[in-house]
């Protein structure tokens, strides 16, 4: 059995099967048949039916066949986000709502995904995907969009700077940031360079700016990091706060909530007080 039929046997288990059904409706049940287990004769098959069938021209016939290695790949692409989203989502107990993957949307989400062969791309997709069927809160149609232009470098970076966010209580807003300069964070993480953050944030995940820094007009400020409190607080008698250059946006923080993932608490303690002992600041982390 090759690699597409074991994705095929695998997302028949579990939530798999119903997004599998969801996402590609009655093309699902050609796939289970046994006569097209074997990809290569499926698409044999495939092939010749296109070249027999009168209702396309013959340059259509071409069109179609000369790209059909383009199409399984895109094809097997999607196939294996929703085998990777159904396996997140049988860990999950959240609720299960199909209705959130209304046609529009779907037809979306596949247009956008079918490209990603990456291996970190494919399971940001997969997140996505279980998200919205858990949820179905901010995962919109732009987002798909700068997801499917996010290369698999810029998702590395932006998945590492991610983990350092703060949500910082900032009066009766809060501000999502990271507080530290990327130099710092660069020491640990040398792919999270100032020309990839520039790229994330003319793809809007983030602000970024290499020159001016946000500030905040208190003595103390308090925010949450992996659900522990941090408290940071000016030594000297100034009122502000300078935080770092690194703004999540709304599409960001959307994006970073789900794919949630984390850094070593000794590294966030080590990069944060490095920023802190730099602005003449105390911290605590509870």
């Amino acid at each position: 059995m090759d690699d597409f039929s074991n994705v095929i046997a695998t997302i028949q288990k579990g939530f798999g099967k119903e997004l599998i059904n969801k996402i590609f409706g009655a093309v699902s049940t050609v796939y289970n048949d046994s006569d097209y287990i074997n990809t290569k004769r499926a698409k044999h098959q495939i092939m010749k039916e296109i070249s027999e069938d009168a209702r396309w021209s013959a340059l259509e016939r071409y069109a179609i066949v000369d790209n059909i290695d383009t199409i399984s790949k895109q094809f097997a692409n999607v196939l294996d986000i929703c085998k990777r989203a159904g396996e997140i989502m049988n860990q999950s107990d959240r609720a299960k709502d199909y209705n959130n993957l209304d046609e529009e949307w779907v037809a979306k989400f596949k247009e956008c995904s079918k490209n990603a062969s990456s291996d970190n791309i494919r399971q940001m997709w997969a997140k996505l995907l279980a998200e919205r069927v858990e949820n179905n809160k901010g995962i919109t149609k732009s987002l798909l969009n700068t997801l499917s232009l996010l290369e698999s470098y810029q998702a590395k970076c932006f998945t590492t700077v991610s983990a350092f966010r703060l949500i910082l209580n900032d009066g009766d807003e809060q501000r999502v940031c990271v507080i530290f300069p990327h130099d710092i964070i660069n020491k640990y993480f040398d792919y999270v360079t100032f020309d990839t953050l520039v790229e994330l944030d003319n793809l809007g995940l983030i602000r970024y700016s290499h020159i001016g820094r946000a500030i905040i007009k208190r003595k103390m400020i308090h925010g949450i990091w992996e659900n522990r409190k941090i408290s940071i607080a000016n030594k000297d008698d100034i009122p502000e706060i300078v935080l770092g250059k690194i703004n999540l946006t709304h599409s960001g923080e959307t994006l970073a909530s789900i794919i949630a993932e984390t850094v070593d608490e000794k590294i966030f303690v080590d990069v944060i007080g490095e920023y802190c002992q730099k602005c003449h600041y105390d911290f605590q982390i509870e």
